[in-house]
């Protein structure tokens, strides 16, 4: 496992890593450190299915299902899509929900710890998936939605 700052303080990305392998306590203990010391981990060409996301998610704190049931996955619910994209004239997710950094549930009593996103489509914006993580334990709970470019 490599890891590489992405600035100053805030972000790092981590190589070597395959996520869709079950990892050893031991490397998950290791990413989860970076998470907490960086706020923001980067896994570059990853290829994982929905459920691989989930588990890996899992691993992290109990997972949030989205209040929004629109966009969530039909066989992984804690997936929520984020999309441009239109099919047959429908959205296939919700489109602006990352347009910005933000920090979703921040006046509930124990915010989100996390969300993980992966990138499954590039069409001019990319989509992501996202697992909610709930996690009261978090020294410092953080959530963060990615950015839709």
């Amino acid at each position: 496992m490599k890891v590489h700052a992405l600035s100053p303080g805030f972000g790092a990305e981590i190589a070597g890593i395959d996520l869709s392998q079950e990892l050893d306590d031991r490397t998950f203990a290791a990413i989860e450190k970076i998470y907490n010391e960086s706020s923001v981990v980067l896994f570059r060409d990853q290829h994982i299915t929905d459920e691989q996301h989930v588990r890996f998610s899992r691993r992290l704190g109990e997972l949030e299902i989205h209040v929004l049931k629109e966009y969530v996955k039909p066989h992984n619910p804690e997936l929520y899509v984020l999309s441009n994209i239109v099919e047959n004239g429908k959205p296939i997710g919700i489109k602006d929900a990352g347009n910005y950094w933000h920090t979703d549930l921040s006046y509930t009593k124990s915010p989100s710890r996390a969300r993980s996103c992966t990138q499954s489509k590039c069409r001019t914006r990319r989509m992501a998936c996202r697992s909610v993580i709930r996690n009261s334990r978090a020294l410092r709970p953080l959530t963060t939605r990615c950015r839709m470019r």
